[in-house]
């Protein structure tokens, strides 16, 4: 239009000046002037639909061509219809096979980015660990699946998630301290241990920048790991060795001053030396005691495996009884046994069922008061074989009975020491029934008496052949 509008007035002026010259010179007479002029004006008219026709044809193509790349820079690949030039149509071919192949690129690209996001969302989302990404801000921008189960803040927002989880730490003042120090120097890595509360829950916390493909932080990534049972672990092994030094201790410094006594001349005296002896030679068999029962919770803990063989368990019941049956008759208590007629058989432990046996009929006598009475009873139900030890003796507190079976427990300080026990019994008792993949109870009340009840599955598969009747 612009080049249309430019040769029309061109032509026009030029035309418009040779008639002005000529009438100037006295070449037109007057009656010409009119006749010049509407053929003057027939030219410019003529020229301006020439001009804009043969433009048109010329620059058409062109202008196509220039609309098309305007829609490809912006992403659009959708052409009008090609223009009719023959010369401009195959460079619009060309052009458009361009736009085809950016397309395809483009879908390709886009394909792979929703994919490798994909990708991405799987592997945060299946974390056991709880995630959270943070801007510069600290304001959370992200939290997995994990993190909300930490929070306990399932079907949140990402914000009240993290609030939380914040409320859950046991020392607010920490937190504050962490992120002060992290915005001082965003980019260093740090690692910290924190304690929750409701419940009680110890996390290893790996706090580390975030960069995009840039190498420029955008943010903070912070991992949370749940170390709980490590942290329990080694409590309980803290607790184990000081109570075990301290079961250790109390015989061996009785030996030590019941010998120095002797050295020291009790030696000379008959009945002092007499007496010195039968103490030293009960502290040693509680030493003795000691050693074995921890020799053996080791060896359950370390998940030893278990020698199993068919066996009629009540000739194990058998052996226990007359094992405990001269510390039974000592203290004039009835030991009365209840089992199947046809007997009972199963596969298991010969070894570590006759422990289990003899550690629950010890125990149960040692707590029942002279002229009492200890049942111990099998009975054979269906996939499981089970037994129960009951007695009349002092009972155990309901604030105890979750507690019995942990290494050293006492239900009174100095009861069983005084008793000769190594606080390990009821341990090496819980442990032997899990290796067997069995459950066990405890029924007590005060002043009553206390049962304690388990099962084995009868199904487990041998690894020796049936124990033979002699």
């Amino acid at each position: 239009m612009i080049v249309t509008v430019g040769v029309t007035a061109l032509a026009g002026v030029t035309s418009g000046l040779v008639l002005f010259l000529l009438g100037s010179l006295g070449a037109l007479s007057p009656a010409a002037w009119s006749t010049a002029f509407i053929a003057w004006a027939g030219g410019v008219a003529l020229t301006a639909t020439l001009s804009y026709t043969i433009g048109g044809a010329i620059w058409g193509p062109y202008s196509w061509l220039h609309h098309a790349i305007d829609m490809i820079s912006m992403g659009d690949f959708n052409f009008p219809a090609e223009p009719t030039a023959q010369e401009a149509r195959h460079l619009t071919r060309g052009l458009r096979r361009i736009a085809e192949e950016l397309q395809r690129y483009r879908g390709l690209e886009i394909e792979a980015l929703i994919l490798e996001k994909s990708e991405l969302e799987a592997v945060i989302h299946s974390m056991t660990e709880g995630l959270a990404i943070y801007d510069l801000a600290f304001k959370p921008v992200m939290v997995n699946p994990a993190l909300r189960q930490l929070a306990q803040a399932e079907g949140v927002a990402d914000q009240a998630a993290v609030a939380q989880l914040r409320d859950r730490w046991a020392h607010p003042d920490q937190l504050a301290v962490i992120e002060e120090e992290t915005r001082q120097t965003p980019d260093r890595p740090r690692v910290d241990i924190v304690e929750l509360e409701r419940p009680k829950q110890f996390l290893k916390r790996f706090s580390s920048p975030l960069y995009n493909a840039d190498g420029r932080q955008i943010g903070h990534l912070v991992i949370h790991h749940d170390i709980t049972p490590e942290i329990e672990a080694d409590r309980l092994k803290s607790e184990f060795i000081s109570n075990a030094s301290h079961e250790l201790r109390t015989p061996v410094t009785s030996l030590k001053v019941l010998v120095e006594s002797l050295l020291d001349g009790a030696q000379e005296d008959p009945d002092l030396r007499q007496s010195f002896l039968e103490d030293i030679h009960r502290e040693l068999e509680r030493l003795h005691t000691l050693v074995n029962d921890l020799l053996d919770l080791a060896a359950l803990e370390a998940k030893s495996n278990l020698k199993l063989q068919h066996i009629d368990a009540t000739k194990v019941i058998d052996e226990a009884i007359a094992t405990v049956h001269p510390q039974a008759t000592q203290r004039d208590i009835r030991l009365e046994r209840m089992v199947p007629r046809a007997g009972l058989s199963l596969s298991a432990d010969r070894v570590r069922l006759r422990q289990i046996l003899v550690n629950l009929l010890a125990n149960a006598i040692k707590f029942t008061p002279n002229g009492g009475k200890v049942t111990l009873s099998a009975l054979d139900q269906g996939p499981d074989a089970r037994f129960q030890i009951a007695d009349t003796g002092i009972g155990i507190p309901a604030k105890d009975l979750p507690h019995i079976f942990d290494r050293f427990y006492r239900v009174t300080r100095g009861r069983s020491r005084l008793q000769g026990g190594s606080g390990l019994g009821l341990t090496i008792v819980k442990q032997a029934v899990d290796a067997h993949q069995g459950q066990i109870t405890v029924e007590s009340t005060e002043g009553q008496g206390t049962t304690i009840s388990f099962t084995i599955p009868k199904g487990l598969a041998p690894d020796a052949p049936p124990e033979t009747v002699a």
